[in-house]
């Protein structure tokens, strides 16, 4: 009877676990670091696992106590799309020329962005951002000049985004936030090359959203910023990244795969750009073959 209850226990909690995000982080055996000289400089890496069931919208956010200590971190990728079982390796660089005695705790947060592609007013929900994270101690020692008060910066002051992805990945100040409205989403999880696409998100309970909207992320890199109602068309195949924006302040992404047909290349991008020319072209081989057959 024991045996038959954990099995009855064990078919009921696998389907409730099934279809579930999950985010996974594996870190380097290295948890702080000397600098006793300057320039400084290190390298190493760490990997984002993707333990769900779904593509989902990662980005990595990095956070020091310090304007000055987080300029000296960079890492290779800020915003990325894992499948369902993924992994990716996120390269991280440490480059400081100067600096001030103390210990810098540094925090590396890979952020599972939320995501709801199709919802509607009954199933409209906020769903909090998932993140992990590694912390690297920097300690700076009694070589280096003592920090003058006035360079301080509160841990808890917030760091603004830039306006577009390129910008982000250029800087070190960003932040993800958990975000605790409802919002309604009209993002596909599908388009089509050439085939213009309607993008829009607002908020469930009504209220301004000027300062909602998109930055789009093609895969080869360029970003779009726009409006939080807008159509949009796809000039490149593959995956591209959605993120909802408040000002510069991601709070949600999906993954969009963009792919090739013919019929809607024909459609929406030859015929319209190059629709005289096809017609002459028809026009002058049906003439030469009504004289050719005289």
């Amino acid at each position: 009877m024991r045996w038959f209850t954990i099995l009855l226990l064990a078919i009921l909690i696998v389907p409730l676990a099934a279809g579930q995000p999950g985010i996974g982080l594996a870190t380097p055996p290295v948890d702080s670091l000397t600098i006793d000289s300057f320039p400084f400089t290190y390298q190493n890496k760490f990997r984002v696992y993707n333990k769900g069931d779904d593509e989902r919208v990662f980005v990595i956010s990095i956070s020091a106590p310090y304007q000055d200590v987080l300029d000296w971190v960079t890492v290779e990728t800020a915003v990325f799309t894992l499948g369902p079982g993924d992994t990716k390796v996120i390269q991280f660089s440490i480059y400081a020329e100067s600096g001030y005695q103390g210990e810098y705790e540094v925090v590396f947060r890979p952020t599972l962005l939320p995501t709801q592609t199709q919802p509607t007013p009954d199933s409209a929900l906020a769903h909090v951002a998932m993140s992990a994270a590694y912390k690297l101690t920097l300690i700076v020692t009694g070589s280096a000049p003592l920090r003058p008060l006035e360079a301080e910066v509160p841990p808890e002051q917030p760091r603004e985004l830039t306006k577009t992805v390129e910008e982000m990945e250029e800087t070190q100040a960003r932040t993800v936030r958990p975000f605790d409205k409802p919002l309604l989403i009209n993002m596909p999880s599908e388009a089509y090359m050439y085939e213009p696409t309607h993008l829009s998100v607002a908020f469930v309970e009504g209220g301004e959203p000027a300062e909602l909207g998109f930055v789009v992320s093609a895969p080869s890199g360029k970003s779009y910023r726009l409006s939080s109602d807008s159509t949009m068309t796809f000039d490149e195949e593959g995956t591209w990244n959605i993120l909802i924006v408040i000002k510069d302040e991601i709070i949600a992404g999906n993954p969009l795969e963009v792919k090739y047909d013919l019929a809607k290349d024909l459609r929406y991008r030859i015929l319209p750009t190059y629709g005289v020319f096809v017609v002459a072209a028809v026009l002058v081989l049906a003439v030469y073959i009504f004289r050719r057959r005289k």
